[in-house]
C-alpha cells in the first residue's frame, strides 16, 4: 500500500479462525472494534425510534386534544 500523502498509518487484520494476521506500519492508534461500532450503532438508531415514536405520539395527543377529543 503506497502511501503519497506522508501521512502515518497502520493497518493490521487478524482472521480469527485460524489465527492468521498480518501488519502493515508500526503505529500505534486508537480503535473501535466492529462490535463497538455495532453496539454504538445500535443504541443510534434505537435513540432515533425512540424518538420519532415520541414526536408521532405526541403528535396524536395534540391532534386529539385540538379536536376536542379526550382529555
Amino acid at each position: 500500500m503506497a502511501n503519497s500523502s506522508g501521512a502515518d498509518f497502520s493497518v493490521a487484520v487478524l482472521d480469527a479462525r485460524p489465527g492468521t494476521s498480518g501488519a502493515h506500519g508500526d503505529g500505534s492508534y486508537a480503535t473501535a472494534s466492529y462490535a463497538t461500532t455495532d453496539i454504538v450503532e445500535a443504541d443510534l438508531v434505537k435513540a432515533d425510534i425512540v424518538e420519532a415514536g415520541a414526536r408521532l405520539a405526541g403528535a396524536v395527543v395534540r391532534g386529539r386534544l385540538s379536536a376536542g377529543g379526550p382529555r
